[in-house]
């Protein structure tokens, strides 16, 4: 049964009076509660609420842009959703695709017992926003099946037979579309001599896009998936090596000076560790005229005790 939650649980860093063009984050107060179905809708229309009570709010086909996220107790925060572009009409469609989005997270992510429902959200009065943004999702859910393995939070196939993604709904030479399993979305395949294009779909937008590639003709578990930046290879359906391509930084060119000085001095030591401390025991330096060396066997006990 689930638990109701009252309007006195919703708070929200900003009033009525708030102005579009300006991020507002709402929360829904949970009270022990475990992530639903209804409390995604509940909270939903709670938050539709406000934003029809908002003064800006003149113009229901304004753009919304909201992210759909969680609050730990710890005040740290984990995303469940990509950014969504919406318009104040399509609630119930959003409503569809976060549940979507909430199913398909992992274990990992129901068992951190979330304080809060969190949404992230601007409401924009350029139409121009509408449709900028393409929404993507966040999750997987456990599905008892060997041909699925975790990409990136996601529950994809480890093989490239989309028949067995699910419920095949259209094939032809070029195209098929696959129903996914236990899920709203559908795979949208483009068929190529080598590879396959594949674009998850949740009504008319693109929630995810991979691309499958065959390693040896005919063994349809051996492919290689490209996945943003992350490259997983599969040999005999089991995934044996990842790639993550990460763009760094590169050093910056020093402008070189008009004038070089000559007047500095070079130092040099060589050190051991005692006891967890780095220690000396050589040290030399040259001023450009002179140079000074020591040498821990130079040091003279009898010397330093003053005999």
């Amino acid at each position: 049964m689930t638990k109701r939650t009252k309007l006195t649980n919703i708070s929200s860093n900003r009033g009525i009076d708030s102005t579009v063009n300006q991020w507002q984050n709402f929360y829904f107060k949970l009270d022990s509660q475990l992530i639903n179905n209804n409390l995604i809708i509940e909270s939903l229309k709670l938050l539709w609420n406000k934003i029809e009570l908002q003064r800006e709010i003149e113009n229901k086909d304004n753009s919304i842009l909201i992210q759909f996220k969680f609050k730990l107790p710890n005040n740290s925060y984990r995303s469940i959703s990509y950014l969504q572009t919406v318009n104040f009409n399509d609630l119930n469609d959003l409503s569809d695709l976060f549940i979507e989005f909430w199913s398909l997270r992992d274990e990992d992510y129901t068992s951190l017992n979330p304080s809060h429902i969190v949404y992230t959200y601007k409401i924009i009065k350029d139409p121009s926003y509408n449709n900028k943004i393409t929404t993507k999702i966040n999750r997987s859910k456990s599905i008892k099946s060997n041909y699925f393995i975790k990409f990136k939070g996601f529950n994809l196939p480890n093989t490239i037979d989309f028949s067995k993604w699910g419920k095949l709904i259209v094939q032809t030479d070029t195209f098929a579309l696959v129903s996914k399993i236990n899920s709203k979305f559908k795979y949208h395949i483009n068929i190529f001599d080598s590879y396959l294009s594949v674009f998850l779909k949740y009504t008319d937008k693109s929630i995810l896009e991979f691309t499958d590639n065959i390693i040896e003709t005919g063994k349809l578990n051996s492919f290689t998936r490209k996945l943003k930046n992350h490259e997983y290879i599969f040999i005999d359906g089991n995934l044996i090596l990842k790639k993550i391509h990460k763009q760094v930084k590169y050093i910056k060119k020093i402008i070189s000076q008009s004038f070089i000085s000559k007047n500095f001095v070079t130092m040099d030591l060589e050190t051991r560790v005692i006891d967890g401390i780095m220690t000396p025991y050589c040290v030399s330096s040259y001023d450009g005229k002179k140079a000074i060396s020591f040498y821990l066997a130079n040091f003279n006990l009898n010397n330093f005790f003053g005999f």
